[in-house]
């Protein structure tokens, strides 16, 4: 009776075929050495924190409804490279009116089970210039943020006051209004902006925009051009009217009104206009002196 061959064994079939069992071991090794980094990744993500701990910038977007800028891609300083740039829609500016300024919605989101506090913003400015002959022509906002933005190059901190909480596993959004008060206009800045809260921080791409300041010509000159018209005459009652004008030149508005010689003012108040928040007009009683 012949004996009954046994089965040939993993081992006597890879003794046999060299090749095979080579590149059986090649794989085995760059699989180990892959899960060993992934184990490595794992356990600094679990340590450090990184694992899906850090702010989402969800969105960085002009607020339509608040500002007259619009997003194009533009010629560095008007004379290099196209790079995205945030720019007036209004060649004539009004300096002192907010829809006058660039006014982006930031969304941010929290991906941890704690509270996310933004704290500060840093705007990083890699380079300025000026264009010569001016400047060219879902989740609502919970909260605004305004920055005079220095022109000069380097790291500019703002500390938020308030701080803006996004609770756990949500988003939160804020706009965020840049002017300048240099004197100067169309002063152009290639930028980013970095968020920076308790669980990390989030920037922008880098980004050019134009703004221009307010200089005291500029706003003598739209104060000169507002007229005054009278709308009721009594004895010893005069009403004036003004055209209608930004709110933030009240202040010089009121200082140029004068009543009529042997009046003198005895109240003032004010109408808003019916499509913006922004402008309104002067009513004024001059009586009898």
């Amino acid at each position: 009776m012949s004996q009954e061959k046994k089965p040939e064994g993993l081992a006597e079939k890879l003794k046999r075929n060299k090749y095979v069992a080579l590149t059986l071991l090649l794989v085995a090794i760059v699989g180990g050495i892959e899960s060993f980094t992934n184990s490595i990744s794992s356990l600094a993500d679990k340590f450090l924190g990184n694992n899906e701990t850090s702010p989402e910038l969800v969105q960085f977007a002009l607020n339509p409804d608040r500002s007259s800028y619009y997003e194009s891609m533009k010629p560095r300083f008007a004379a290099g490279p196209r790079v995205k740039t945030y720019i007036n829609r209004h060649k004539v500016s009004d300096y002192s009116s907010l829809d006058q300024k660039p006014v982006w919605q930031v969304t941010l989101s929290n991906p941890t089970d704690k509270d996310m506090v933004l704290t500060d913003i840093k705007y990083h400015v890699s380079d300025i210039g000026q264009v010569m002959g001016g400047e060219p022509g879902p989740l609502s906002a919970s909260y605004e943020y305004k920055y005079d933005l220095k022109y000069e190059k380097g790291v500019q901190s703002q500390v938020l006051v308030p701080p803006f909480k996004v609770p756990p596993k949500s988003s939160g959004a804020f706009d965020l209004v840049l002017f300048t008060e240099h004197p100067d206009i169309g002063l152009g800045w290639i930028m980013q902006i970095e968020f920076i809260t308790n669980i990390g921080s989030v920037s922008t791409d880098e980004f050019q925009v134009y703004l221009s300041g307010s200089p005291d010509w500029a706003l003598n000159m739209q104060v000169s051009n507002i007229t005054w018209e009278v709308t009721n005459r009594n004895p010893g009652n005069l009403q004036h009217t003004s055209s209608w004008f930004s709110k933030s030149l009240t202040d010089k508005v009121m200082e140029k009104h004068n009543c009529p010689s042997g009046y003198r003012k005895a109240h003032v108040r004010f109408e808003l206009h019916w499509s913006s928040f922004s402008k309104h007009r002067a009513i004024v009683e001059c009586i009898n002196a």
